[in-house]
């Protein structure tokens, strides 16, 4: 990207030269450049007033949950570009990241529910060896756009990544590939729907699916049931789970991690914040098929750091633990510091 157009752009956006495009870190990812200037010529096709109004109501529909579909119009997909994407983007970035310590070279990709594509931008990042992605989707207007997103990649797999349009109630048999995603998906389905289209996913996965949902009590709760299914039906939990025991989450708590992104100017002045920056909060699973793919213990809350301890919630192999490690363990204090919500944990002795 030259400078001056990139000057350009980031004065459009409201980026400054704390936070350079040309690397937004967003949680564990960092957008891409070529993504960020897509969307910028995107949204530059309507007026703000307009995109100020479809944003409102887009966020209406989807708190009162009474429209069929939530996205119904151009400007509607243009605001979820602008202040949904980077949030989703950074979510799957977080998880697929998960799946490096496999050593696996991944060559294919089936989303399922895809949106303007989101997924495969993640996971092209991760995965240079992807060569064949697949992508269902009901709304041909977010074909339509992901696909003009697609073209300005600098991977040669997002461009020539097969779309296809369909609902997902009305599939019957999935092409097998490496990794299966279903990304903020299960929970817009009835339970029939859902169970339908995991069996479906699970037998199309020859590596690994991946579950997304919000991060809630109802997300998780998604997740929780899927999560029963899958270990029910042969499958390996690896992440965030450490184990395939019961989940020892009590119902009136959820397992749930945290990303946080930088927000646009533009998406500040749609959603009407003061702040610069967003934590979009998440509920995920990466179930695999091969058995030798157990996971870690791993931090399932925000560590607590005190003057002389760090306190760390854990979700071992055999149970959920809290532990306090104080500064007489000094390696494992320092370790312990440094660590972040969601990450595996190795050492945990305590003092």
């Amino acid at each position: 990207m030259r400078m001056k157009k990139f000057s350009r752009l980031s004065k459009w956006l409201g980026w400054t030269r704390e936070n350079n495009p040309i690397r937004i870190t967003i949680g564990l990812a960092t957008l891409p450049p070529s993504l960020l200037q897509a969307i910028s010529e995107c949204l530059k096709k309507a007026e703000l007033s307009v995109l100020a109004n479809a944003s409102t109501d887009l966020s209406n529909r989807y708190r009162n949950r009474t429209a069929s579909k939530f996205m119904i119009s151009e400007a509607h997909r243009l605001v979820y570009l602008a202040t949904r994407l980077p949030a989703t983007y950074a979510v799957n970035y977080a998880v697929l990241k998960n799946l490096i310590s496999l050593n696996i070279p991944f060559q294919s990709l089936l989303d399922l529910g895809a949106g303007p594509g989101t997924v495969m931008w993640a996971a092209a990042g991760l995965w240079p060896t992807l060569n064949k992605i697949s992508l269902i989707e009901a709304d041909p207007g977010l074909i339509q756009l992901g696909t003009y997103l697609s073209q300005t990649s600098e991977f040669s797999s997002l461009q020539v990544a097969s779309w296809h349009q369909a609902d997902l109630s009305t599939l019957q048999t999935l092409i097998p590939h490496d990794i299966v995603s279903l990304s903020y998906v299960l929970s817009e389905l009835d339970q029939l729907l859902q169970t339908h289209l995991l069996k479906l996913a699970w037998q199309a996965t020859q590596r690994a699916l991946i579950i997304i949902e919000p991060g809630t009590p109802t997300g998780f709760n998604h997740i929780r049931k899927v999560r029963t299914w899958l270990i029910q039906n042969g499958a390996t939990i690896y992440a965030p789970c450490p184990h395939n025991l019961g989940c020892p989450i009590q119902r009136q708590d959820w397992c749930h991690f945290s990303v946080r992104l930088p927000r646009s100017k533009v998406h500040r002045q749609l959603k009407s914040a003061t702040l610069g920056y967003e934590d979009e909060k998440y509920s995920y699973l990466i179930a695999c098929k091969a058995p030798g793919h157990q996971g870690d213990t791993r931090i399932i809350r925000k560590p607590v750091t005190a003057k002389n301890q760090v306190i760390l919630d854990l979700c071992t192999p055999l149970e959920t633990q809290k532990i306090n490690i104080g500064r007489k363990d000094k390696a494992i204090y320092l370790k312990a510091r440094k660590v972040k919500w969601g990450e595996v944990w190795g050492d945990f002795s305590s003092s």
